[in-house]
């Protein structure tokens, strides 16, 4: 039985787009996650206030903590956040180590962390940090 999220299950991320990245809408999230939508928009407002002459783009992906994996790939989109907050980046398109896998790259949103690493897609929704939650090293990507 899956229960209703509640308001504190939300979590935001801010992740920069910028040149192929931007083109082919694969995200690179800043090391840092707010709990308050306001202050996650009052930041990406800022970066993009700072570096609109450069070319990267800011937005804000929102995702929920306990998300119900209840559709096909769910927990393999780019933004979706497991228990544990490690978000998805991106595909790589590599072969992961379990059967018929692929390696997708995660973020650590972890107060004071922000580590990425590649991670089978089968393992995304349980999968903990190698760094601060001292879970299985990360695969290569």
């Amino acid at each position: 039985m899956s229960r209703s999220p509640k308001p504190h299950d939300a979590i935001y991320v801010i992740a920069r787009l910028d040149g192929e990245a931007a083109r082919l809408g694969d995200l690179v999230a800043l090391p840092k996650a707010f709990r308050s939508e306001s202050a996650a928009k009052a930041e990406a407002e800022r970066l993009n206030h700072e570096n609109s002459t450069k070319g990267a783009r800011y937005r804000i992906i929102h995702s929920r903590l306990m998300h119900p994996p209840n559709e096909t790939g769910s927990t393999t989109r780019r933004g979706f956040i497991n228990p544990n907050g490690q978000v998805v980046l991106r595909p790589t398109g590599l072969p992961g180590t379990d059967h018929l896998q692929k390696v997708y790259v995660l973020l650590c949103t972890q107060p004071g962390c922000g580590h990425e690493y590649g991670a089978n897609g089968s393992d995304i929704h349980a999968r903990l940090c190698p760094v601060c939650q001292g879970g299985a090293e990360g695969l290569p990507f």
